[in-house]
């Protein structure tokens, strides 16, 4: 948000208390261990609680953040009915009340908005609809408008797309499949929109060592502005003898 803000959404609380929060963080990256307390918190958005109007049930699992044209939008998983974006108009500087704003689900008729970035010419939101866990190849990109309407969905064959981003250099669009039904087929992909279609291509990564680097059930990615990609993943591929830990791959410019 700006230059000096960043915006981190929430899964820790139960739907209908979970928030997003705003931080003020200068125009330099924050300081590596920077714990992003509740009571340090410039802003606090949310919670649509249970019982609204929109989300009788209550609204959680904040899962991707971006702003466009004076707003914030989030994507959330608490209606699996509506599968709800939120919105919370930026005035003065400052982020307004968080409401629901487009039932995705109810325009592409697939579940669970996650991944959200904004389109190369800033024209409309990017939106992956990540599909029923059990349910293979049924994730979607799908692009809105500002009015929260459906411009386009593309079929991608992929299972659960779960982060999506722009390269500032190629502008090429990528996504990371977390394939809940089959974790070997996820991994880093280009998404390639020609015309009506999508056509979903894997990225091989080779390691420091030079073999071949799987990517262990990767939840987000981003890039910087040099066009370095960071890519979270929940297991760090490493046998820890405990539950699997999650790490951050960066894979160099080129992509």
């Amino acid at each position: 948000m700006g230059n000096d803000r960043l915006i981190i959404g929430g899964g820790e609380l139960k739907d209908g208390e979970e928030v997003a929060r705003v931080y003020k963080v200068g125009d330099q990256a924050p300081p590596p261990k920077m714990i992003p307390l509740e009571n340090s918190a410039e802003f606090t958005l949310g919670p649509i609680p249970v019982g609204s109007d929109a989300s009788p049930k209550g609204e959680g699992n904040f899962y991707g953040v971006a702003v466009w044209k004076d707003a914030i939008y989030i994507t959330s998983n608490g209606d699996d009915t509506k599968g709800w974006v939120l919105k919370s108009e930026i005035k003065d500087g400052k982020p307004g009340t968080l409401t629901a704003s487009i039932a995705t689900k109810e325009q592409v008729e697939v579940d669970a908005p996650e991944g959200i970035t904004v389109a190369t010419d800033d024209s409309a939101l990017v939106i992956s609809q990540g599909g029923e866990v059990n349910m293979p190849g049924d994730s979607l990109i799908t692009t809105y408008g500002s009015d929260g309407k459906l411009i386009k969905k593309y079929t991608t064959g992929l299972n659960d797309i779960c982060g999506i981003a722009y390269s500032p250099i190629t502008k090429k669009l990528y996504g990371v499949d977390f394939s809940w039904i089959d974790p070997a087929q996820g991994g880093l992909f280009e998404l390639a929109i020609e015309g009506d279609t999508c056509k979903a291509t894997k990225v091989a990564l080779v390691g420091d060592d030079g073999k071949p680097l799987a990517l262990d059930r990767p939840t987000a990615l981003a890039f910087d502005k040099e066009g370095r990609c960071y890519i979270s993943v929940t297991s760090t591929g490493k046998d820890t003898g405990d539950k699997p830990k999650g790490g951050v791959f960066r894979v160099d410019p080129g992509l």
